[in-house]
């Protein structure tokens, strides 16, 4: 077979001497389009050697759910490749055994968090770089509606990117992104590949299956086929000015990181620890509020605080302190047991426990 334009979009995507001498992990479910990333890979890879195959089995939809295990390790042993698979009810990062009504609510997040967890796990036991995932171009669209009607920021509208890190050492990269569903199917059909359907997309009860199904082709039916086209577009606009708050949200935090070690040397400040974080008001650094709004992410991010426990009303709370609408000495508290405190010129935020009192 002549090289598929799926094939041409990962190389002109991310191009083969980028990877060629490294371990790559593969996440594929058994579905169209991770199949079709694992067959792409096993054409352009020149050591397969270098590939390996990972499958998590979320239980979900019992025997379907393990059939879908079944065949990716049947394909992976057909293509050469070594074939890593584990079980949600089984996993260690599930603490005890799961009733079937404890089960039916397990949010997609936790189920995303425990698979990356054991996608991280079998890329340091292998040795590999790269976690590939089969996220299309058609998955960008539909994530980007729905972050739009959950009422995302910025950030949840940016469209997905090639790479993000998914641990110090490891980097998360997609490679279909440039494709879509319908170059998936057709690539699979020209390779007369088959690959496992799951039942629960039929369910418009999921709210992404609802986007796919129902919403999608009404959007294209009123406002024409390129609507796919210009929301990707959109999205790449809300990619590239996220990208850019963040520039100058790590040089406020730069700033503002210099000044409390000075105003700690000289006795303005507590002693500095992991358990809480000093910024200034705007009347002392004069910074946007997106600017330190994201800047503060940064820092929820890096000292492990749940960050999606903050809410809207919770980051206006913060804002408050920020431009100094807020007494003096005035001290809230915020959620997952943190406290925030205005001293002087100075914003303190931290653990109860901290000792920063």
């Amino acid at each position: 077979m002549e090289q598929h334009a799926l094939e041409a979009s990962i190389q002109a995507l991310w191009p083969v001497p980028r990877w060629q001498h490294t371990r790559l992990l593969l996440a594929i479910s058994g579905g169209a389009d991770s199949v079709a990333l694992v067959r792409a890979m096993v054409r352009l890879a020149p050591n397969l050697e270098l590939l390996d195959v990972a499958h998590f089995n979320h239980c979900w939809r019992g025997e379907e759910s393990d059939q879908d295990a079944e065949f990716v390790r049947r394909l992976a042993q057909s293509l050469g490749l070594r074939c890593y698979v584990a079980r949600a009810d089984s996993y260690r990062d599930l603490q005890g055994p799961e009733t079937s009504a404890a089960k039916a609510k397990r949010s997609e997040e936790q189920a995303r968090n425990m698979r990356y967890a054991f996608l991280t796990d079998v890329a340091y036991r292998v040795g590999a770089r790269y976690v590939l995932t089969a996220h299309t171009a058609s998955d960008r669209i539909e994530t980007l509606l729905h972050n739009l009607f959950r009422g995302s920021g910025l950030a949840g509208l940016a469209t997905p990117s090639l790479h993000r890190n998914l641990d110090r050492e490891l980097v998360l990269t997609r490679p279909l992104l440039s494709s879509t569903r319908e170059e998936v199917e057709d690539y699979l059909n020209c390779m007369k590949q088959d690959y496992r359907q799951d039942s629960s997309n039929a369910d418009e009860g999921y709210r992404r299956n609802f986007i796919r199904q129902s919403l999608l082709p009404l959007l294209r039916e009123q406002y024409g086929p390129s609507v796919d086209a210009k929301l990707l577009s959109f999205g790449e606009i809300a990619e590239q000015t996220q990208n850019t708050l963040g520039q100058y949200a790590s040089e406020y935090l730069t700033a503002a990181e210099a000044m409390a070690r000075t105003a700690e040397r000289y006795g303005g400040l507590p002693k500095l620890t992991r358990d809480f974080f000093a910024f200034p008001t705007a009347t002392q650094l004069q910074t946007p509020w997106p600017v330190v709004h994201q800047a503060l992410k940064f820092v929820w991010l890096d000292r492990r605080w749940p960050l999606q426990a903050m809410n809207r009303l919770q980051w206006e709370q913060v804002q408050a302190y920020h431009s100094a609408t807020t007494a003096d000495g005035h001290i809230g508290n915020l959620p997952s047991d943190l406290r925030i405190e205005r001293r002087s010129e100075w914003i303190l935020i931290g653990k109860q426990d901290a000792g920063w009192h």
